[in-house]
């Protein structure tokens, strides 16, 4: 074995980043010796067992925060810290909003073992921060606000989450009106995507026991606590997707009543104009760093590539690719879609997601540039593919059958 492999092997480094949002993490032996984490509000360092949490925003103390939701009407909104579809749709929400009432965020940051409050009180003004380290604390803290209303974005990886719906459920009964957002299946299994073996595993519970996705929490348990908190304390329920909408009501079929259906604004993007060319492009849109977006399909689908050499795969996006053949163009800013496809002439767009949906930004985009999309038949990807002129629906999950499809269905496009 190489130096360089014993070193390897020894220590483990890795660097992500999601929009503004960055972690850095280094193992010894599978140790974990520094970790730093930074968005666009907080840096937080640890160190072994030492941790340091600092603000890069102005910082508001409680006192001034309660005042703050007293002189004008405030929206709570709880929230997780992992970017994605939940934190795109927040941040044009908090935008419309505030032309009313300010917009009080509050979310739990796991690598940094705190609770972040965040407060925009107008369009033009920078968020004033308030960090809290422990629960009790917030669950003190938060009864004392003067507030509007709540808005429940996502909880997922929130600690103690019994307790946090404890607290919603207080408030609620005290007159304020709560809207949840189904942005993921968490409130359906702590899987969170709807996966068991990397492969959609339908809502009933009878397929539940002993999954070990679900860890040590009884899905039935589970199940109880969410549908309590919906069906008693929730006031309208948020879903941006037919699909979705059927998912949660196999779930819960009681809160038909509260269901609201709202697609997504998507922005506009310019559609694309293809040269020709030889060979089959075959594109992929978007962070693809989990098996539920795709990554293990992905990966042996590139195996699969490499035999056929009149086809080439780019990824606009992270992904960590296992052919060299394969293109990975990183991360780009949204507007340069369309002039990054016309630059490796994608014939088709591959949405490779194995779970269902409950929007999908990515098949919205490709639509409005005009491009032909295949995708697995789940979710909301599938629910507007299958209305697409030039929308292709997988029959199967194996990569050379799908390789084969898109193939003969780019080929008869082109016809």
């Amino acid at each position: 074995m190489s130096f360089v492999a014993i070193l390897n092997a020894l220590f483990r480094w890795k660097s992500d980043r999601v929009g503004s949002t960055s972690v850095f993490t280094f193992r010894f032996l599978g140790l974990l010796l520094f970790r730093k984490f930074e968005n666009e509000l907080l840096r937080a360092y640890r160190l072994l067992c030492c941790s340091k949490v600092s603000t890069k925003c102005s910082t508001v103390d409680s006192r001034d925060l309660m005042d703050e939701c007293r002189r004008r009407a405030t929206i709570l909104v709880f929230d997780a810290a992992l970017g994605g579809g939940a934190d795109v749709y927040f941040r044009r929400f908090k935008d419309v909003e505030l032309e009313e009432r300010n917009v009080l965020r509050v979310q739990y940051v796991r690598q940094a073992k705190c609770y972040v409050f965040s407060l925009f009180a107008g369009l033009k003004q920078s968020p004033r921060v308030l960090v809290v380290k422990n629960l009790n604390e917030l669950l003190h803290f938060i009864p004392q606000l003067h507030l509007d209303q709540i808005l429940v974005n996502s909880l997922v990886s929130w600690r103690k989450l019994k307790d946090v719906l404890g607290l919603l459920s207080q408030i609620s009964k005290n007159g304020v009106k709560i809207v949840f957002c189904l942005h993921d299946y968490y409130s359906f299994c702590p899987a969170i995507n709807l996966l068991k073996q990397d492969r959609f595993c339908s809502v009933s519970t009878a397929d539940c026991f002993n999954c070990p996705a679900a860890g040590d929490r009884k899905i039935l348990d589970w199940r109880w606590m969410w549908g309590q908190f919906l069906s008693l304390d929730v006031s309208e329920i948020l879903v941006f997707s037919h699909s979705s909408k059927k998912l949660l009501l196999e779930a819960y079929p009681d809160l038909h009543i509260k269901i609201k259906l709202k697609p997504h604004y998507v922005p506009s993007l310019r559609k694309c104009f293809i040269e020709p060319h030889t060979g089959i492009n075959i594109a992929v849109v978007g962070r693809i760093n989990n098996a539920a977006k795709g990554r293990d399909f992905l990966n042996s689908l590139e195996k699969v590539i490499a035999t056929h050499a009149e086809v080439n795969l780019i990824v606009i996006g992270a992904y960590n690719k296992v052919d060299a053949a394969t293109v990975v163009v990183g991360n780009y800013d949204r507007d340069e879609l369309p002039q990054l496809l016309e630059k490796y002439r994608a014939d088709i767009i591959l949405i490779p997601s194995v779970c269902p949906e409950t929007f999908s930004y990515t098949t919205s985009e490709a639509m409005l540039m005009g491009l032909p999309v295949a995708c697995f038949d789940l979710g909301a990807q599938a629910e507007r593919v299958s209305e697409y002129a030039e929308g292709l629906i997988l029959k199967s999950f194996e990569p050379d059958v799908v390789l084969r499809e898109i193939v003969d269905f780019v080929k008869a496009q082109s016809e």
